[in-house]
């Protein structure tokens, strides 16, 4: 079996990410009933996904203009506006 190296990391972390966001919705709705998780773990679960959910916008917003800029604006502009000193 000829696997690249590249795959098989990319495999792995989607795993992982597919695996920690089970756990972090596992307190919610019908996972509840299968995993029972300590309300400690609920409260902090609750936190980092309304603080991940309030900075997704902003991170988005980022992402969109850091593509405007990469495709209209020249290398050329930005040595212009950038100081020679």
């Amino acid at each position: 079996m000829n696997v690249k190296p590249r795959s098989l990391l990319f495999d792995g972390l989607l795993l992982v990410l597919f695996l920690a966001t089970l756990y972090l919705v596992a307190g919610t709705g019908s996972f509840g009933k299968m995993f029972q998780l300590p309300s400690s773990l609920q409260h902090m679960n609750t936190i980092f996904l309304s603080i991940l959910i309030e900075a997704l916008p902003f991170v988005l917003i980022g992402v969109l203009i850091a593509g405007l800029i990469q495709v209209f604006i020249t290398e050329d502009h930005i040595k212009r506006w950038i100081p020679k000193k």
